[in-house]
């Protein structure tokens, strides 16, 4: 298989994806249309991120990026709706989960959803012009250097933003970045099981700290949602007990792989 038919193959793996949630989303068939319509967005957007130096290949990038960060306070809505259920609010957490509903299948109505249909589709045969043109030149050998690199980043981000709160969505969008690429692109990277493991673990407890801290902040505005302030903030504790355990858990494994402690550089801004 050449290199452009296995990224055409994987691409359409998560166009597939994304048409079976946005049908999801439109038959109302279950809750988790929306994360996993978002996880094949994100699917797709780390298979495009080495691909960026190629003008005409960034528009599907462009659109799935817009529809992300869209859908992004719509999730976390969704999310606050599946936590309310679970402490037996119904009615407030049916009251926003409706909202999330109606909305979502309006967004997918919308024009940047139809422009990322349309840029799946269009995305194949841009892709095959380019290789015609200019061939895919060490394409997997630029991938692995993209792979380091934002390694290297994100050793450098644990140790620099590590310990402070503030940081830390940051630092997860890292985190998920070099995940994703790493997952989109196992077939041709060396990256390690262990590595994955702790980078999922990093990920996930950062994502229950910052959902905590979101339901902590709409509770504090929110009169509706005020009893259950003491709980969250007690929850939120632990939860950035658990991130620094993470992260010092990650950091060792990159430690590790490398097999050094060195100074570390500024970092750059989060890009995607």
């Amino acid at each position: 298989m050449s290199d452009a038919d296995f990224l055409v193959a994987r691409l359409i793996d998560q166009q597939v994806n994304f048409l079976h949630a946005a049908e999801r989303i439109e038959g109302d068939t279950d809750n988790e249309a929306l994360h996993d319509l978002r996880i094949a967005l994100r699917g797709a957007s780390s298979l495009l991120l080495p691909l960026r130096d190629h003008p005409g290949l960034t528009r599907l990038d462009q659109a799935v990026a817009d529809l992300l960060r869209r859908t992004s306070a719509l999730r976390d809505a969704q999310v606050l709706a599946e936590e309310l259920e679970r402490r037996g609010w119904q009615v407030e957490a049916d009251k926003r989960r409706q909202k999330v509903e109606e909305t979502c299948r309006r967004c997918m109505h919308g024009r940047v959803a139809r422009r990322v249909n349309a840029e799946f589709e269009r995305w194949p045969t841009e892709l095959r012009r380019v290789d015609a043109e200019t061939g895919l030149r060490k394409l997997k050998r630029r991938i692995g250097r993209r792979m380091e690199r934002d390694l290297q980043k994100l050793r450098e981000a644990l140790v620099l933003q590590g310990g402070c709160t503030n940081d830390w969505h940051v630092l997860r969008l890292r985190i998920k970045r070099v995940r994703y690429l790493c997952e989109s692109y196992a077939d041709w990277l060396t990256a390690k099981r262990k590595l994955l493991e702790e980078l999922k673990r990093a990920q996930t407890a950062l994502g229950s700290e910052r959902d905590l801290s979101l339901w902590c902040s709409a509770a504090e505005k929110d009169p509706s949602l005020q009893p259950l302030l003491t709980t969250w903030l007690v929850s939120k504790v632990d939860a950035q007990r658990d991130v620094r355990t993470a992260m010092d858990r990650l950091l060792k494994c990159l430690d590790d792989r490398r097999g050094r402690k060195g100074p570390v550089a500024a970092l750059s801004p989060v890009v995607g």
